[in-house]
């Protein structure tokens, strides 16, 4: 009887356990992150496939992930005059990410944007457009109307007043608020900064 009731408090405690650790997997809320980047950038280029898009692998249930195709580029309101750190092909691709990212949903916005960092020609954006469920001739009349531009402007804008210029592109944010110290991190090592804003995760090395 004594052994029978030493058994059933045993499985009591490693229910709680169990249930303690699955809370702990659950984060309370999702950290947000902005990839602030150029679509011809040799370093966005490096960030995104190499470094972000694993991580985003491993972490994407827990993360919100905003891209912003704009860095050092410079446009005038009435989009007259639209200057790219790469030149214009960089000009026509930026806006043809802001498209794209308009029309599609969280999760197939990391897709396309990976795809286009690594097919980078215009018909390589077309098949990452295709893949992701984009009919290429909406993003075309995006890319050379007004919504191409209010796209692009606002670009301009949100870079301008959420980063430090920026002076190094790709900026990487988190939860909104920039960090000198999570930009160098997290330019080599997203995973490291991500488990600082995780309760738990088991690719971390330690609960934080």
């Amino acid at each position: 009887m004594v052994l029978g009731q030493a058994c059933y408090t045993l499985l009591i405690i490693l229910l709680l356990l169990a249930g303690c650790r699955t809370l702990e997997l659950q984060p309370q809320q999702k950290i947000n992150i902005s990839i602030y980047y150029e679509s011809l950038c040799p370093d966005s280029k490096l960030f995104i496939t190499q470094y972000f898009y694993p991580a985003y692998e491993i972490f994407s249930n827990y993360l919100n992930i905003r891209f912003i195709p704009f860095g050092k580029a410079n446009i005038r309101e009435d989009g007259s005059e639209y200057t790219c750190q790469h030149g214009k092909e960089e000009c026509v691709r930026n806006i043809i990410h802001g498209c794209a990212l308009d029309m599609l949903t969280s999760t197939n916005q990391v897709e396309f944007v990976y795809c286009a960092m690594i097919k980078r020609t215009i018909m390589g954006h077309k098949e990452c457009a295709i893949q992701n469920g984009l009919i290429w001739e909406d993003i075309q009349n995006c890319v050379n109307g007004e919504r191409g531009l209010a796209l692009t402007l606002l670009a301009q804008y949100d870079t301008r007043i959420s980063t430090d210029g920026p002076k190094f592109v790709p900026t990487i944010i988190f939860n909104n608020k920039f960090s000198q110290e999570n930009q160098k991190l997290t330019f080599r090592d997203p995973i490291s900064v991500i488990c600082k804003y995780l309760a738990f995760h088991p690719q971390c090395d330690e609960p934080i």
